[in-house]
């Protein structure tokens, strides 16, 4: 399964979201080189249940895939890596 469109997202900086859509709790993260690999990256330690943010992969353990929304906030191919970073901070 494809979730994120590779032609959109490969190799380029930008802002995104992760949201429980049971409870509208969300993960806020970037990327400074490739959204792609970034949130199926997400995705793979997510699935098995690897995932280095313990409050994102108990929720995704207790409510499941189904229930999570993955969606990019911004593309920030034209700013620094602070500047993406200062973004993160801002959402």
């Amino acid at each position: 399964m494809e979730m994120f469109n590779y032609k959109e997202t490969n190799k380029r900086k930008g802002i995104y979201k992760i949201t429980n859509t049971v409870n509208a709790k969300c993960y806020i993260g970037s990327s400074y080189h490739c959204l792609y690999k970034r949130l199926n990256s997400h995705l793979k330690a997510l699935s098995n249940n690897k995932h280095a943010n313990n409050y994102l992969q108990h929720a995704w353990n207790k409510y499941g895939e189904k229930k999570f929304a993955f969606e990019i906030l911004e593309f920030c191919d034209e700013k620094s890596n602070q500047e993406v970073l200062q973004l993160e901070e801002h959402y």
